[in-house]
């Protein structure tokens, strides 16, 4: 996350007293507003590129006027793709050099999600698939219910010629170490040797447009284990899927024909209080 160097009070004069700011890349805008045309400007996660200086999106689009983007310099660069008209309002304040450039990119936005939003397009007409990462802070109150921080969710190929892609869902949840004052119950799935991860594996047929198969399970990691794959995450970098020397263990198998509602009812039940499945398969 980026660190601020102004505060509240300082953006609110700014704006209301539309203060100007040598920050600012050009003097053509309007309201406040730039245009970002495309072939001058350079939209990343974080950031925006300008002539070799990365500026930022107003603070006030930050999460609680601070924290990281929610996925809106992603959405500003799709209207432009699409040949929309896009004018934002830029940072006065925060400015970096080029070479800030891949430490910013590198960010993940650990406030809410990274990666594509589930579709169904991933389940019948994709043939390349990302890995999404849903988030949550850990001092979110919805922890306080369920500890889940980290949620994620990885679509592939199991048999291409066959046409059947398949679904990886791992949750990771608070571990004992970081376990907060306003928790009130214990971490679930953790001592002081062990992490237990929940695990779901599952595999959707396009030709026959139903889900064949699905497994839940949990992989077992010894504490310090468990501990390493969470802090490579909060760095910014997701595991492998497969993890050397972690097996899972499965809990239970369905297979025949399932439809995406069962789908969605099993997962919720399996993971139940993980808020991360309604926000990955909610809107469809």
């Amino acid at each position: 996350m980026i660190e601020l160097t102004k505060g509240f009070d300082e953006y609110v004069n700014q704006i209301v007293g539309r203060q100007n700011s040598n920050n600012l890349p050009d003097s053509n805008f309007k309201d406040g507003l730039f245009e970002l045309d495309k072939n001058k400007y350079q939209l990343y996660n974080q950031c925006i590129v300008f002539e070799n200086e990365i500026f930022f999106p107003h603070a006030f689009l930050r999460r609680n006027g601070r924290g990281n983007f929610l996925g809106i310099i992603q959405e500003l660069n799709y209207q432009i793709k699409r040949g929309n008209v896009v004018q934002i309002r830029l940072d006065p304040f925060e400015k970096r050099q080029i070479e800030k450039l891949d430490e910013i990119n590198a960010i993940l936005e650990h406030d809410s999600w990274f990666g594509p939003k589930f579709s169904n397009g991933i389940l019948d007409k994709n043939d390349n698939f990302s890995v999404t990462l849903h988030c949550t802070n850990k001092d979110d109150s919805a922890v306080k219910r369920y500890p889940v921080i980290y949620t994620i969710f990885r679509p592939s190929w199991l048999d291409k010629n066959k046409n059947i892609i398949q679904y990886y869902i791992e949750e990771l949840l608070l571990t004992k170490s970081d376990k907060k004052s306003f928790l009130d119950n214990p971490i679930p799935y953790c001592s002081e040797n062990y992490v237990v991860q929940k695990f779901v594996h599952f595999t959707y047929d396009r030709n026959e447009k139903i889900f064949e198969h699905i497994d839940a399970s949990v992989r077992i990691f010894e504490f310090e284990e468990y501990q390493k794959i969470f802090a490579q995450i909060e760095s910014g970098k997701i595991y492998d899927k497969h993890i050397p020397g972690v097996e899972r263990y499965k809990l239970f198998k369905i297979q025949g024909r399932l439809e995406l509602k069962d789908m969605a009812n099993i997962l919720k039940l399996y993971l139940y209080g993980n808020q991360h499945i309604s926000e990955y398969f909610g809107s469809e």
